[in-house]
């Protein structure tokens, strides 16, 4: 317990941790750390956070470029939807009866508008199961 009383009266000395810090990057910065005892045991763990740190690179790269091809084939849907809204209106006036009757008579197709609605023809079933026996 007395050990204990003593580890808690010691004042912890915010400078030291500091010069502790700074000292660690005057190491790295001069090369000397990479001599050290510590970084050859740790070496593994470097190169696997190295190695994280890359895969983490190069996942932010591939994101960006699918979003720009994203937004690139958004643009592309806008653009084909536009003539296709285009297409269909002109096709949609094309196809109006008094279109139709404007464009034959330009070209001279030589057909005439009929007044008389169209006749509804109807087949016999007998005369449909005759022919069928015939046939065969």
């Amino acid at each position: 317990m007395n050990q204990l009383n003593q580890l808690k009266k010691k004042p912890v000395n915010s400078s030291s941790s500091k010069d502790r810090k700074t000292k660690v990057w005057i190491q790295i910065l001069n090369g000397s750390f990479f001599t050290k005892d510590m970084f050859f045991k740790n070496i593994n763990f470097i190169l696997y956070l190295t190695f994280l740190l890359l895969l983490y690179i190069a996942n932010g790269y591939l994101a960006e470029d699918n979003v720009r091809d994203i937004a690139k084939l958004e643009k592309e849907v806008n653009e084909l939807h536009a003539e296709y809204i285009t297409t269909k209106s002109e096709l949609m006036y094309t196809s109006k009866y008094s279109e139709v009757v404007r464009m034959v008579n330009e070209k001279n197709l030589g057909l005439i508008e009929t007044h008389r609605p169209p006749l509804k023809i109807e087949e016999n079933m007998q005369v449909v199961q005759n022919y069928k026996s015939e046939t065969e």
